[in-house]
C-alpha cells in the first residue's frame, strides 16, 4: 500500500512538471510591430533593448513589449531577439545577453 501511494504520488509530481513544460507558441503570421519613439538614453553606456514579444495564452497571441534603455553587462552583448520560421509557423525567440 505504501509503495503504491508512493508510485502515485511520484506519477502526478511528473506529470505536474511535464505539463508546466511549455515549448515555443508558434502562429501563422508575425503580429504588426508598433514603431515607438525611442527616447534619450540615461548615459551614454546604456544599451538599447528594442522591442520584445510576449506571449499570452488567454489570447494566444504574441503581445509586443516596448523597448527600453538598460545598463550595460560588462563583458556581454545583447542580441535582439528574432522571429523563427518553421512548419508549424513562425514563433519569437527572445532577446538575450550574450
Amino acid at each position: 500500500m505504501k509503495s503504491t501511494l508512493m508510485s502515485f504520488c511520484v506519477i502526478v509530481l511528473l506529470l505536474t512538471l511535464l505539463s508546466s513544460c511549455e515549448g515555443p507558441a508558434y502562429v501563422s503570421a508575425e503580429p504588426v510591430v508598433i514603431e515607438e519613439p525611442r527616447p534619450p538614453p540615461p548615459t551614454i553606456t546604456h544599451v538599447w533593448i528594442g522591442h520584445d514579444w510576449r506571449w499570452n495564452n488567454q489570447s494566444r497571441s504574441y503581445h509586443q513589449v516596448p523597448g527600453h534603455w538598460s545598463p550595460p553587462h560588462r563583458g556581454r552583448n545583447y542580441q535582439q531577439g528574432n522571429w523563427q520560421t518553421g512548419p508549424k509557423g513562425h514563433h519569437w525567440n527572445r532577446g538575450r545577453w550574450k
